[in-house]
């Protein structure tokens, strides 16, 4: 992102810099994403780690899962679900 103030004679070199000397890394490459539940009253139940299908309607194995939150991964999910086994599903909790 180019700068708002350039010193004299510095914008040239700054506008045609193309190299981008940021590394990013995780340990062993997970994102480790947490959640905050409340009950539908607004009490605070505590914090929830979103691995192991928390946030994902698909049933899938655990590995498959948690690719979602692995650092550098392609991960697509597609889900099908009935309108009334949606309504079925029991919700006492909200996440942010």
């Amino acid at each position: 992102m180019p700068w708002l103030y350039y010193t004299d004679g510095s914008a040239p070199a700054v506008l045609t810099d193309d190299g981008i000397p940021t590394q990013f890394s995780f340990p062993d490459d997970v994102m480790n994403f947490r959640v905050h539940a409340y009950s539908v009253n607004g009490t605070f139940l505590g914090y929830h780690n979103v691995t192991n299908g928390l946030l994902q309607l698909c049933k899938n194995t655990q590995s498959y899962l948690n690719a979602a939150y692995t650092f550098g991964v392609t991960y697509s999910q597609t889900v099908r679900i009935l309108d009334k086994v949606l309504l079925m599903l029991v919700v006492n909790y909200l996440m942010d």
